[in-house]
């Protein structure tokens, strides 16, 4: 029997504890939700191209069924005393072009924008809405250069620099992001996009506390911004603020009942309060709106363990991996569960693949280890709690873990220092406190 060994639950700080899937933040594409929401990274395409065209298209159309941005400063002259004024005929290029660029229809967009350049290298909108089909196609770092290149014919379109800033988060170049969207606010005040891509940057750059200060502002112009309650929902939870994390993602789901996103955000929240029936509830609320969202699979697998109710959890991971093969923390769990079933040499074999997708995953490293242990292959647990100590230094379950592998192996003098760490870096951990009480004892 291997006494006082605790399975270690994974607390980076972009994963939730016991492996659940990071909460989602809402953003504008398809990548901020948990989730911030990933639909809204990039500006929603009928809202990008509409407000991001320049003061003099946005002046001389009526036809559009986009809104425009406010008029900006007038475009500082390259060589001559007035800006560029588009041509009838460039004007007619360019709605053809925007209506294909608005069905999805980049190549043939990119075309006839080429084609307005080539007559008209000036203009603007041209410029600016290329770079945005550069950042659609995924290649940011071009996306940001050609929006420079308008940029330095108008610097005051408001729009234009917010969608710099979404190119440069794609590129996770997070302050210059910011500095971009702080640019676009300036000259637009009122810019909710600005405002909720900001605090996406700010959450991922850390600054939680800047980040729902900047969701509060695009709420206020927005009172039903879905998106950005999610998102303010997961910057709170960072915070560790659950219970007013909860209130938020409660929001998003009144205004948008099948945000599955939410729903999955909010089971993350209530995981962390130990609230585990209601997370679970809140799981298969997702998993009903989008039934191959993996992250929900895993998180409901997580919470499942959580209540022994390991069978169920088993499945629900198993699930996770299918729809996902790639996520290490779906591993990682499944790890955990048949652990929990003490089926030790397939636990081991799940947690090296956790490890082989993300080799930095502290959490699969140390519970390798327990695994090991098990299986009586003390020196490779030894192997595996150093390796995370080496990643984590201050993880005080590792440490304890540690000292019960090297009190196993009867080198008691290390496993009263293992102990000992485990202590210092948390004093009410009880298990090392005792076990380093008996860790010069046989």
């Amino acid at each position: 029997m291997i006494a006082g060994i605790i399975v270690a639950r994974n607390k980076k700080a972009e994963v939730a504890a016991g492996g659940r899937a990071r909460a989602q933040i809402s953003s504008r594409d398809d990548r901020i939700c948990g989730d911030v929401d990933d639909k809204c990274r990039d500006p929603e395409l009928s809202r990008a191209l509409a407000r991001s065209l320049s003061p003099e298209r946005a002046g001389m159309t009526e036809k559009s069924h986009f809104r425009f941005g406010r008029r900006g400063k007038p475009a500082k002259p390259r060589q001559s005393t007035k800006a560029p004024v588009p041509s009838a005929q460039s004007a007619s290029a360019f709605d053809l072009a925007l209506g294909l660029h608005r069905a999805g229809r980049l190549t043939e967009a990119e075309e006839i924008y080429r084609q307005i350049l080539k007559a008209e290298p000036d203009h603007f909108d041209s410029l600016h809405l290329l770079g945005v089909v550069h950042h659609q196609r995924g290649d940011h770092a071009k996306a940001v250069r050609q929006i420079d290149t308008a940029l330095r014919i108008n610097p005051d379109v408001a729009h234009a620099h917010c969608n710099r800033g979404a190119a440069l988060e794609r590129l996770q170049s997070y302050d210059a992001a910011v500095a971009s969207y702080d640019r676009a606010l300036a000259i637009e005040p009122d810019l909710i996009e600005a405002f909720h891509s900001r605090g996406n940057a700010l959450y991922a750059l850390g600054r939680c506390e800047a980040a729902v200060a900047s969701y509060d502002r695009a709420i206020a112009l927005r009172p039903d911004h879905a998106e950005a309650f999610n998102n303010r929902g997961v910057a709170l939870a960072a915070l560790e603020r659950f219970d007013e994390a909860i209130a938020s993602y409660d929001r998003a789901i009144a205004l948008k009942p099948d945000y599955a996103q939410a729903f999955n955000n909010r089971g993350n929240a209530r995981n962390e309060l130990t609230r585990f029936e209601a997370a679970i509830v809140d799981y298969e609320h997702a998993i009903a709106r989008s039934p191959d969202y993996a992250e929900a699979f895993n998180n409901r697998g997580a919470a499942l363990l959580e209540l022994g109710r390991l069978d169920e959890a088993l499945a629900s991971c198993e699930k996770a991996i299918a729809l996902k093969p790639d996520d290490a923390n779906a591993f990682y769990n499944h790890g955990n569960v048949l652990q929990g079933l003490k089926r030790f040499g397939a636990a081991a074999a799940t947690y090296d693949r956790a490890i082989m997708l993300e080799p930095s995953h502290v959490g699969a490293f140390i519970n390798r280890g327990v695994t090991l242990h098990a299986l009586g292959r003390i020196d490779e647990a030894l192997v595996s709690y150093d390796r995370a100590i080496m990643l984590r230094p201050d993880h005080a379950e590792a440490f304890y873990n540690r000292g019960n592998a090297l009190k196993e192996a009867r080198r008691f003098g290390e496993a009263f220092v293992s102990y000992e760490r485990a202590v210092a870096l948390d004093p009410a951990h009880a298990e090392a406190f005792n076990n380093r009480g008996n860790g010069l004892h046989g």
